[in-house]
């Protein structure tokens, strides 16, 4: 491939059945871990957060640095997805 036909960013929006999947960094999964941990504890104060997250409706994504080309690509698939379950 040449430096003209650069290949898009892949957009990274994951779900609870793919943020264990190795292309994952293990620091995205361990935060992902502490994150649900928190909201699943009884005490956690947002019950939607937390219904949401039991049903597997949340997204999850990372970036690498504040330039990380993948985000544009992964908030658009995001805007997307959000724009088909509200028709």
């Amino acid at each position: 491939m040449s430096a003209t036909q650069k290949k898009a960013p892949c957009a990274r929006l994951l779900d609870q059945g793919s943020i264990f999947n190795p292309r994952v960094p293990f620091w995205a999964q361990e935060a992902y871990s502490k994150f649900r941990e928190q909201v699943l504890h009884p005490k956690y104060p947002c019950y939607w957060a937390t219904m949401a997250e039991k049903r597997g409706d949340l997204r999850y994504t990372w970036i690498d640095n504040p330039d990380d080309p993948s985000l544009p690509a992964t908030l658009r698939d995001f805007c997307r997805l959000m724009a088909r379950l509200i028709e």
